[in-house]
């Protein structure tokens, strides 16, 4: 890839099949890395952008904001549909589709949520139910189970299985925190690529730094620590914008518009050797709970 760098350097007229020959190397690079990508990590997380920019927050988000912390689902009491593409770099094999459907009932909420990542090198099929419950009027509980079969061109499928548990609490009309364990087993394993059990644990915290501001920081331990930041900035009602860095470090940035029963967002994230990637993002209130 070092020599990428040098396209600018080749005399005028050969931009054209320079810029060819770099993405030939572009894809060729990655496609020799996906192996190496996919094992050991989880797979269905690594969002470049991730969807829960605003999530530590007891005020209604996208229900597929709730995938990965089930506890939120306790203050998301409205009947939702929520559908997600990521292109990711722009490569078929790591873009992602998913859908969410998100059932209120009584004091908590269920969500159903499947997705879908892949092309001819390697494919992800996954799912999962998840259910939070609100346990007094500032705090929430939840928890999910669901599974993922993920083929790589040449290998066995493997299967996962993953349960997470967690909690959210308001601690007052500004701040929010967020404390979610979850285990990943894999009950099927190829033989040439070895993908340990792992356990994790995430801590997030919300701030409503004024009217417009939301501040949001979470951490996580599983296989490595990873921080994940964002801000958000509504300066009408009807539209926002936001921006942080992924769990990878690197930057995004988007911006959001809604009414009062839909939410549509687009992202951009970059990453300095892959190239950029987009986030498609649009959730409907279907009902509001009695």
């Amino acid at each position: 890839m070092e020599n990428d760098t040098q396209i600018s350097c080749f005399p005028h007229g050969q931009n054209s099949a320079q810029m060819q020959l770099y993405g030939m190397r572009r894809w060729i690079c990655v496609a020799g890395m996906i192996p190496f990508l996919c094992a050991g990590q989880p797979k269905s997380g690594q969002d470049a952008i991730p969807i829960g920019w605003n999530v530590y927050q007891k005020s209604l988000t996208p229900i597929l904001t709730a995938s990965d912390l089930p506890a939120i689902l306790g203050f998301r009491l409205e009947k939702q549909l929520g559908v997600m593409i990521e292109n990711k770099f722009g490569l078929k094999e790591f873009s992602t589709i998913q859908l969410g459907l998100g059932l209120p009932t009584g004091s908590g909420s269920f969500l159903f949520r499947g997705n879908f990542r892949g092309g001819k090198i390697q494919q992800l099929y996954a799912g999962s139910i998840a259910y939070g419950l609100t346990i007094n009027p500032n705090t929430a509980i939840g928890i999910s189970v669901g599974g993922e079969v993920f083929q790589l061109k040449g290998y066995a499928p493997e299967t996962t299985i993953q349960a997470i548990v967690g909690i959210l609490h308001v601690i007052n009309e500004k701040t929010s925190i967020g404390i979610h364990y979850n285990n990943r087993q894999s009950i099927y394993k190829t033989n040439n690529i070895n993908r340990s059990n792992t356990n994790g644990l995430s801590f997030g915290i919300g701030y409503q730094l004024s009217k417009p501001v939301f501040l949001q920081l979470e951490l996580s331990k599983q296989e490595q620590t990873r921080i994940i930041t964002s801000i958000c900035w509504s300066p009408l009602k009807q539209i926002g914008f936001f921006a942080g860095t992924n769990s990878s470090g690197n930057f995004y940035v988007g911006g959001q518009t809604k009414n009062k029963n839909t939410t549509s967002s687009i992202g951009v994230a970059s990453h300095p050797q892959l190239g950029y990637s987009l986030l498609l993002h649009f959730n409907l209130v279907l009902r509001n709970a009695d």
